[in-house]
């Protein structure tokens, strides 16, 4: 396959959404935020390198409210974003969600859509 071309199947949708996460091995909670997200996965900001391969617990909230939904995902890919001043958040990462509900996925991307939390990309 080309390495150029998207291989997502889902629409992804950009901005920011709170994100509480624990990795694997890890008692600490790690609160982040969402660069983007759709029906299979999203890139969130981390303050830490963490190994591909390595599986998440991850709670994202509704940007209107309290409510918010668990799943488990899986780190795909990490990109250290040190040297752009991008703030405390050292590097990126991609999350493949697993073992996930994607009615919720759906829902939760249709409520970004009507607040224009989120931009289409």
């Amino acid at each position: 396959m080309h390495p150029l071309i998207d291989r997502r199947v889902f629409q992804r949708i950009r901005g920011e959404l709170a994100v509480r996460c624990y990795w694997e091995g890890s008692k600490r909670e790690h609160c982040v935020s969402a660069i983007s997200i759709s029906g299979g996965g999203m890139k969130i900001g981390l303050p830490e390198r963490v190994t591909p391969g390595t599986i998440l617990d991850v709670e994202i909230f509704r940007s209107d409210s309290c409510r918010s939904s668990r799943c488990k995902g899986e780190v795909i890919w990490v990109k250290d974003i040190s040297k752009t001043g991008q703030g405390r958040m050292d590097f990126e990462a991609g999350i493949r969600f697993i073992g996930l509900s994607l009615l919720f996925i759906a829902c939760l991307i249709n409520d970004l859509k009507a607040q224009r939390v989120f931009a289409t990309a």
